[in-house]
């Protein structure tokens, strides 16, 4: 079973207002630290969303993904942003893989998909939310 992981940037559009500046590289930044603890910790990346991404794990340790992303995102040095805080939700079902020709990659498509994205934009930044499905197939840290 597949455990998803969607992230967003709380208050993006204020952020980009405030700081339209400093925003390409600490959106660069973000998403930097996103591949390296998404890849560190098994999981792939489906998408880049502008503010967030959303990432599958077939094995690998999802919940700790998120903990460990959370404490870099607290204590990254964002600039005269002051701090960056972002909601992740994970969630773990059964999705169909639609493949992807260049230049669109492939995503995965269902209702375990519409769910984490709900799940996770119910929280608010520096929150990790999850359902029981993931603490049903994921390893507790």
């Amino acid at each position: 079973m597949l455990v998803f992981f969607f992230t967003d940037i709380e208050g993006s559009t204020r952020i980009w207002e405030e700081h339209i500046d400093a925003m390409g590289a600490v959106i660069a930044r973000h998403d930097a630290i996103l591949k390296q603890q998404i890849d560190a910790h098994g999981g792939r990346i489906t998408k880049h969303t502008g503010d967030g991404v959303t990432a599958a794990f077939e094995c690998g340790t999802p919940l700790a993904c998120a903990l460990e992303t959370q404490k870099r995102f607290a204590v990254e040095p964002w600039g005269p942003i002051g701090e960056l805080r972002i909601r992740v939700g994970l969630h773990a079902g059964e999705a169909e893989w639609i493949a992807g020709t260049e230049p669109h990659s492939g995503d995965y498509f269902g209702p375990p998909v519409n769910c984490t994205a709900r799940i996770m934009a119910a929280g608010w930044g520096g929150q990790v939310l999850l359902t029981p499905e993931v603490t049903a197939t994921a390893d507790l840290p």
